[in-house]
């Protein structure tokens, strides 16, 4: 599975994917710093290849070479752990959300497991499983695009539309069927929007050079 993710959705959303975790590699522009690094040692080797001789060259090269294989496993490693924390994060919010609209409208005959995934319920404002499908959604999105900045800093558009990718995904898995309801596709889509502009004022607000400050966390 892991391969899985990291040959095709990097492929898909580009650059993004080599977001950092700031506690251990401190963000993106940690991997941009370190690719340049990597080029400047390429074109040195190159240099030396001219001045120095084969066997130098050929010494640097494989150090070189080892060094970017070393780095986009780093990388790689923190994507995975990244993804791993935002899905358990969202679930968590998904199924805390589904409880207290549960709880607050006072809906027992729903099966609060299914609930994230579920897509045939009629909607209609007067049907309150409808309700609890629809405000556990929004929340949750809401929510998760403030946590989503906490964890990855900067691309969170990128883990959010591929969250909600492997939610559709989970949907179809557990529903066993495509999703076809417009409510539900509405709904999820909204969610999108508002996980991605809050998630990403939350962090160009706190994370502006891939660090947090104190004293921008006291004026936020």
């Amino acid at each position: 599975m892991a391969s899985t993710v990291l040959q095709v959705l990097p492929l898909w959303f580009g650059e993004g994917w080599m977001s950092s975790d700031k506690r251990q590699h401190g963000g993106p522009a940690h991997y941009w710093k370190m690719k340049t690094k990597m080029e400047e040692e390429e074109e040195e080797g190159d240099r030396d290849r001219w001045e120095g001789g084969e066997a130098t060259t050929e010494g640097r090269m494989d150090n070189n070479l080892d060094a970017q294989e070393d780095g986009e496993t780093r990388c790689n490693k923190v994507v995975l752990q990244n993804l791993l924390m935002c899905m358990v994060c969202f679930y968590s919010l998904y199924y805390i959300a589904v409880s207290l609209c549960i709880g607050l409208l006072r809906v027992h005959e729903i099966n609060s497991l299914l609930a994230p995934f579920d897509y045939t319920t009629q909607p209609s404002w007067q049907n309150p499983k409808y309700l609890v499908g629809v405000i556990s959604t929004e929340v949750t999105y809401l929510l998760g695009g403030l946590v989503f900045a906490w964890i990855v800093e900067e691309w969170v558009w990128d883990y959010a539309i591929t969250v909600t990718l492997l939610h559709i995904a989970m949907t179809v898995a557990v529903m066993s069927d495509f999703p076809s309801a417009e409510h539900w596709w509405i709904a999820l889509g909204s969610g999108l929007v508002m996980m991605i502009f809050g998630g990403q004022l939350l962090a160009y607000k706190l994370f502006r050079s891939n660090f947090v400050y104190p004293a921008e966390l006291q004026n936020f």
